[in-house]
């Protein structure tokens, strides 16, 4: 029996195409009791029974007479290997791929049920507000996408993109749920290590980030979709007098002042984060990096040309189009 309930939520519920957070979590209390349930009833009860006959060496003698179901226990465990997938083409076949499966069914379960106990949490305990409306397509592809994530690191990483899309709907689209449904927990802190090095959406090229990340790990982030190395140039047009350009999430703010009557323009190369890639920096934690933006903006500043100067300040408040910002220019 296929035990997937949130594939069909669309078909069994159509007129909750908008709907708000009351409803999305009735809609996550019933996939959770739902879960509850499984992991409570007689079908929980015969998966272990059935996972524990895998894992019970009793029932094979020296002469193993059913090598295919204990290759369905160890492809099921993570364990596979030459000799299990041997025996699997053996005898019972059928019978062992059709064990495999409904422990796979029972496993994705499992792992909802663990990311949806996690949103929870972070919902609660960073008091989140809950606003706008989540359609029920998303969640659908939302649970299709984290279903296989069986690592913990992974489940909390879902967890946070689950409580922030019912915090702000619409922040993650759907490419994006496949770009991270294929990152493993190794990958997502490759990626965290680049998140640290960019600027609102962009890496400086250079020695800022060849000294921290290697060209392989950019390739590698760049095939799962998260950064773009296309060779792209950043320009801040400076008109005449001062220009205020605030950068790092409204952290800091660079004063350029160019002296002339005419524009002049700084560029410098940069690699861009991609669409995915900018909507997952909306999961990770912010950090104090005063050292990094210093080094940036001094990068920036080797490029300024024609008299154009640059200073960097830290922001005290930003209201509307005016930022008021502490005196002192932290490149002195």
């Amino acid at each position: 029996m296929r035990i997937l309930p949130y594939l069909y939520l669309a078909d069994a519920v159509p007129f909750f195409e908008p709907f708000n957070f009351d409803t999305l979590l009735a809609l996550i209390s019933c996939i959770a009791g739902i879960v509850a349930l499984f992991v409570g009833g007689k079908a929980y009860k015969n998966y272990k029974a059935l996972n524990n006959s895998f894992n019970d060496t009793k029932n094979y003698s020296g002469t193993i007479t059913d090598n295919s179901q204990r290759a369905a226990g160890n492809i099921y465990n993570q364990t596979c290997d030459a000799t299990s997938l041997v025996a699997l083409t053996s005898q019972n076949f059928e019978a062992s791929l059709e064990k495999v499966y409904s422990c796979f069914e029972r496993k994705c379960a499992d792992n909802l049920h663990q990311i949806i106990d996690e949103t929870n949490r972070i919902i609660h305990e960073s008091k989140i507000s809950i606003g706008g409306y989540t359609k029920i397509d998303w969640i659908n592809i939302y649970f299709e996408s984290a279903k296989n994530s069986s690592d913990e690191y992974m489940q909390q990483i879902w967890a946070k993109v689950l409580a922030k899309e019912l915090e702000f709907a619409g922040s993650f689209s759907y490419k994006t749920l496949d770009v991270l449904k294929n990152l493993s927990a190794d990958d997502f802190k490759q990626f965290e290590l680049l998140a640290s090095l960019q600027i609102d959406g962009y890496l400086i090229k250079g020695d800022l980030i060849d000294q921290r990340i290697s060209w392989t790990q950019l390739l590698k982030l760049q095939e799962l979709g998260l950064v773009n190395l296309a060779d792209t140039q950043k320009t801040f047009a400076i008109n005449e007098n001062e220009e205020l350009i605030a950068v790092d999430n409204g952290n800091y703010v660079i004063k350029f002042h160019n002296p002339s009557k005419s524009e002049h323009d700084v560029e410098f190369q940069i690699y861009m984060l991609t669409s995915s890639g900018i909507e997952l920096l909306k999961i990770l934690p912010q950090i104090q990096r005063e050292e990094y933006i210093i080094r940036a903006a001094n990068i920036i500043k080797e490029k300024c040309q024609n008299g154009v100067t640059l200073e960097l300040h830290k922001v005290n408040y930003i209201n509307g189009d005016m930022v008021n910002y502490f005196v002192l220019d932290l490149l002195e």
